[in-house]
């Protein structure tokens, strides 16, 4: 059975942030940290987490503070893609799971 899933990444590209976020500890073991600038509104915002085959396996929202747990499910690399409320890419960077 096909895996179905609600990730989409947005096609423009939203060029007012430059270092909109940092991912640590990477590599990391298990859950990692994304830590936004504080120019990153919080409202709207989505992170996507996609695996080296282009899946997603994980998407948050609804976010209290500028610290978000993501928790990779296996071991390898992953893309970390971040969101704006209108679907724009704030940003994306590369993080590798040790787990």
């Amino acid at each position: 059975e096909p895996v179905q899933d609600s990730c989409s990444i947005g096609t423009s590209i939203y060029h007012g942030t430059e270092n909109s976020f940092i991912a640590y500890p990477n590599p990391g073991q298990g859950t990692m940290h994304i830590q936004l600038s504080d120019n990153i509104q919080l409202d709207g915002l989505m992170i996507q987490l996609y695996d080296a085959t282009g899946r997603c396996v994980e998407t948050r929202t609804n976010f209290q503070s500028g610290i978000i747990d993501i928790h990779p499910p296996a071991s390898g690399m992953y893309l970390v893609v971040l969101l704006s409320e209108e679907g724009k890419m704030i940003g994306s960077t590369r993080i590798i799971n040790t787990k």
